[in-house]
């Protein structure tokens, strides 16, 4: 597929999105051309590599420029953390916040939401610390700390593009780039049940292969039962440590529908060791405890 093609497809795909007044896709279709053009520059230009990134009057910091485009186009075009409330100051958790890309997604959908995130990777730290400040962001809590089955120090591996606390994770990177080795650092763990208290909106999660040690925590300690929607990144072990039947478990006896949305380029990652996919669920009704 050309790139013309495909960025074709993304306008349309944009124009398409009948959940978002006309004003608003009009101006992601700005936005995403705006960072399309500074793409197809950088392309040109590597060493303007790491400048910062215009679009629906954010101004941000990047880090790698190729890096961020993915995210944004995953984030704001395909909407991974797409998520419909009539609730005008939505509730959010953001585990695995990175450099801040989905809390300004969720701030661009309701600019009221009261978003508490977590990261671990110090670099990721600074950059979504300069993001939500030089925007201005308020309600937005940052905890630098990952969240997982219990808490307490861990190890943390690898660098801003993949860091990770799985030990399972780790092989299969060091398999590709000895440098995973060398790059670690001592992190706090907690336990995501501690923070939630209240209606959650949405719980968006990309923590690297913790998923199924969180949804324990949380199905254990009753806490998921104030979520109303979530999606995950769900990241499967040769090993077996991080099991999708504990996720779905926790998710159907809290009366969650599950979603698993279609990638049939996934079919062939089955025999890898190492593969990943994003899953949606959502309350099919309100418990009446609440």
């Amino acid at each position: 597929m050309t790139r013309v093609k495909v960025i074709a497809g993304h306008i349309i795909a944009i124009f398409k999105k009948e959940h978002l007044p006309l004003k608003k896709r009009a101006a992601l279709c700005f936005g995403y051309l705006r960072v399309t053009g500074k793409r197809f520059l950088l392309g040109r230009i590597p060493f303007l590599d790491g400048m910062t990134a215009s679009f629906l009057g954010f101004k941000i910091n990047v880090g790698l420029f190729s890096d961020f485009y993915w995210t944004f186009v995953e984030i704001f075009i395909e909407e991974d953390y797409y998520f419909a409330t009539n609730n005008p100051r939505p509730r959010i958790i953001d585990c695995g916040a990175n450099i801040g890309i989905a809390t300004l997604y969720f701030k661009w959908l309701y600019p009221k939401a009261e978003i508490v995130a977590f990261e671990i990777e110090p670099d990721n730290i600074k950059i979504y610390e300069k993001n939500i400040e030089s925007n201005k962001l308020k309600n937005v809590t940052l905890h630098k700390k990952a969240v997982g089955g219990h808490s307490g120090p861990v190890i943390l591996y690898g660098n801003r593009r993949a860091g990770t606390i799985s030990t399972t994770l780790l092989d299969e990177q060091v398999k590709k780039d000895q440098s995973y080795e060398a790059h670690c650092v001592e992190v706090d763990m907690v336990l995501l049940s501690n923070y939630i208290h209240e209606r959650i909106d949405f719980l968006k999660m990309d923590i690297e292969g913790a998923e199924s040690d969180v949804f324990v925590d949380l199905s254990e300690t009753g806490t998921l039962k104030y979520v109303e929607n979530t999606t995950l990144e769900f990241h499967r072990f040769s090993s077996g440590e991080n099991k999708l039947s504990t996720i779905t478990k926790a998710l159907e006896d809290y009366n969650f529908d599950i979603i698993f949305p279609h990638n049939f380029n996934a079919l062939s990652e089955v025999k890898r060791s190492y593969y990943n996919y994003m899953i949606r669920a959502g309350k099919r009704k309100r418990s009446k405890s609440l």
